[in-house]
């Protein structure tokens, strides 16, 4: 056996999984003499290349481009699991190898127990792990610290420490009152408030000065995070976190590095069986490649063979690769194959030409009229802008950088602004956009946010107060989620400027709804909206600056933007922390559905089961409940109403 054949042996004996390319710790790939192995014990996977049996490099590589990061002179794999049945002697615990002067801190032992045991009854198969009980018992020979908010029993009273802590529900008020409840603690007590970073500890100091006209001495602005604040009464001393003075979410940080998902690949990709198109004979489908000798000169070349109605062969010479296209369809369909010879093709090429034709007239009549008129000018970043984007906490990517440069160049120019904004969920658009939104609302202009869905609507409306919530901006939302009354008083409001930025539904673009001096509209998911909706959006873009966000564009908006109709920008790089999404197609089995959801409660986390039709979507919500009875299970839709949506 080759010496690569015996490594990939080794890998499936030792529970890696065989795929055609690595994304994941637990894979590895072979091509030829190449094989790629991600192990659990590494950041970057590994590239192992022979030449016959001898190995002629080893290098780390980047799941995201391919590429070389760092040559290696060996490595080391470990397996995935240990083959065979565990035995008892072959469990341990990594309490046992710790130091004798190691000090074990226990947070809430009750919980702990009452959480283990919890997650102990859900395994199936407890193979190889410890009774909560056990753990506890494994640390005694260790000095250990309970830390408990309620006297415990495990200790004896004379070890026991009281510290006099309380919590600080005395700032759970609203945004606005924020600063004359803290002013009020200041008079009190100590006070330490830990913003993220400085823009944040600049725009904190300038609204105490302005509310109460000087600076409490008992108040100190640390940097640093700050999980949950407290009060310590014996020292009179109040510690709060910024994010929890304003009610905004705290920095979540993990250490594992993620790659961005594989990109599309070109033509070469396809396989026998995949649907064609021939630039000149319509749509057939790919039977492989051979080589074959062309006729009259003896030479042999590769040909590409395309089968059309009628079982009709056309065999097309690789040096004229340009005249065949891989079909893209909608949903999977299968496109009947066009004849040989046939009028039908050049029928639908001649329809679709004329309707291209039309369609081009009327978009660049757009842009011209875009181009001649006079928009607005912004003008450069104010301080308020860049405390507002040094606020975020996370880093930005290399690309939400660039594309934000993109945006303020055009908002900086007088024409209005028509930028596609492309990128995978949770690359960053959003906050380009409210980036962009808080620009034109300092200005003194309107904002619109335009989104498809409800739900969608009502958590961008959550993320724009949360973001905007230190600065005098007034953030509205209108859906079903409002009453008519809530309704009438935000367009009212809209229509005199008192809204800077309305987010909304296709509602929208009613009639009844107007704005005192719109300035820029962002569209999420144009592709979703319908025709007449985007009749109204196409007027829209004559007058004022539009940002459209999307992850999946349309081939009809993607090709206005290639052609320069539209300007685009991509986000194609991941942020830190960002896991690739794990796609896998498999067969409807409740003990596969069970497994998956025990595995997302065992990590606190929440699962959404999506189901296609809503005639018996509570019967497959009882048939979940049976299947996993821990769970707790809801049901939501489109039909439902507002209240119970």
């Amino acid at each position: 056996m080759r010496e690569p054949q015996k490594l990939v042996s080794w890998l499936t004996d030792n529970a890696f999984e065989r795929v055609d390319r690595v994304d994941m710790p637990g894979q590895f790939a072979q091509r030829g003499g190449i094989v790629d192995i991600f192990g659990h014990d590494y950041l970057e996977p590994v590239r192992i290349e022979w030449f016959g049996d001898h190995v002629e490099s080893i290098r780390h590589f980047d799941l995201s481009t391919q590429r070389s990061l760092k040559v290696l002179e060996s490595v080391h794999i470990s397996g995935m699991s240990q083959t065979g049945p565990l035995r008892g002697a072959d469990s341990t615990n990594f309490l046992k190898y710790l130091p004798p002067n190691t000090v074990i801190c226990w947070f809430e032992p009750a919980e702990i127990q009452e959480v283990g045991q919890a997650f102990w009854e859900r395994l199936d198969n407890p193979r190889g792990m410890f009774p909560v009980r056990n753990v506890f018992k494994l640390g005694d020979p260790l000095t250990t610290i309970y830390l408990s908010r309620l006297p415990t029993d495990l200790v004896h009273a004379s070890n026991r420490f009281r510290f006099p802590i309380t919590g600080v529900q005395r700032f759970e008020v609203p945004p606005n009152q924020i600063v004359g409840t803290l002013a009020e603690v200041c008079h009190e007590s100590t006070v330490s408030v830990y913003c993220d970073n400085s823009a944040e500890q600049q725009r904190l100091r300038e609204m105490i000065v302005e509310s109460t006209g000087s600076w409490p001495a008992s108040l100190a602005l640390e940097t640093g995070l700050l999980h949950e604040g407290f009060e310590w009464v014996s020292a009179r001393h109040v510690f709060i976190g910024h994010h929890q003075l304003f009610h905004r979410y705290a920095q979540r940080r993990k250490i594992r590095r993620a790659y961005a998902g594989r990109p599309l690949e070109t033509w070469t990709e396809i396989q026998p069986g995949d649907y064609v198109v021939h630039v000149v004979h319509g749509i057939a489908r790919f039977r492989g490649m051979a080589p074959m000798q062309k006729t009259g000169t003896g030479s042999r070349e590769e040909y590409l063979t395309l089968e059309f109605a009628d079982r009709a062969m056309l065999h097309v010479p690789v040096s004229r690769i340009e005249l065949v296209h891989k079909y893209i369809g909608v949903g999977g369909t299968r496109p009947p194959l066009s004849g040989l010879g046939g009028t039908r093709w050049n029928k639908a090429k001649e329809r679709v030409q004329e309707a291209v034709t039309d369609f081009a007239a009327e978009l660049l009549r757009i842009q011209a009229m875009r181009a001649s008129m006079a928009g607005t000018s912004y003008p450069q970043d104010t301080a308020w802008q860049r405390e507002f984007e040094s606020s975020f906490i996370y880093p930005e990517t290399e690309d939400q950088i660039k594309v934000m440069k993109e945006i303020k160049t055009d908002l900086a120019q007088p024409r209005p602004m028509d930028r596609l904004l492309c990128g995978d969920v949770g690359y960053g658009k959003t906050e380009l956009a409210m980036r962009a939104a808080f620009k034109v609302a300092e200005y003194g202009r309107q904002v619109a946010m335009l989104v498809p869905t409800t739900v969608l609507a009502d958590q961008h409306y959550a993320t724009f107060r949360e973001r905007m919530a230190d600065y005098p901006f007034v953030v509205e939302c209108l859906s079903r989620f409002r009453s008519a009354r809530q309704q009438r008083q935000i367009i009212e409001a809209a229509r005199k400027g008192q809204v800077d930025v309305l987010i909304g539904t296709h509602r929208l673009l009613s009639k009844d709804v107007t704005f005192a001096d719109l300035g820029l509209v962002i569209i999420d998911e144009e592709q979703r909206f319908g025709v007449e909706h985007k009749e109204k959006l196409k007027r829209l873009r004559e007058t004022v600056e539009v940002m459209t966000l999307t992850a999946t564009p349309i081939p009809r908006t993607l090709h206005l933007a290639m052609v320069g109709i539209r300007d685009i920008s991509a986000l194609a790089t991941p942020p830190m922390d960002r896991r690739s999404i794990v796609t896998r197609v498999c067969r409807d089995e409740e003990e596969l559905i069970r497994s998956a959801v025990i595995r997302e409660l065992n990590r606190d986390g929440q699962v959404f089961f999506v189901h296609n039709f809503v005639y018996d979507i509570l019967e497959t919500a009882q048939r979940i409940n049976r299947i996993v009875p821990e769970a707790r299970v809801v049901v939501g839709h489109g039909q439902m109403s507002a209240e119970d949506l």
